[in-house]
């Protein structure tokens, strides 16, 4: 019963600390360039799904993470692209960020 118990504090622990990541990025986003980036969440989650699919197919889990996290600074480039050239206005900004999030 308490090994249980001691399962899913540590996972809830894991859990809370990822999304704590996420929501930190996406503070630090919109803190330092003042976008609503809608699409850092469908960074997260491409570069989560795209390590877990390495890891599955049976590649080595550093390899995999860091297929992630080149990933996720891709998206991140392409997002900074698109946006750039309409960064004064914050309409375009926030329909292209949820546009992109919608495509990826």
């Amino acid at each position: 019963m308490i090994e249980t118990l001691v399962k899913i504090a540590v996972f809830g622990a894991v859990v809370g600390g990822i999304w704590g990541l996420v929501a930190s990025g996406f503070s630090l986003i919109f803190g330092v360039s003042r976008i609503l980036n809608f699409a850092h969440g469908a960074a997260f989650v491409s570069s989560a799904f795209l390590a877990y699919a390495l890891i599955s197919e049976g590649y080595n889990l550093y390899l995999a993470i860091l297929a992630g996290l080149l990933l996720s600074a891709l998206i991140g480039l392409a997002v900074y692209a698109l946006t750039k050239p309409v960064r004064d206005r914050e309409v375009m900004v926030i329909i292209l960020t949820l546009a992109f999030a919608l495509l990826v």
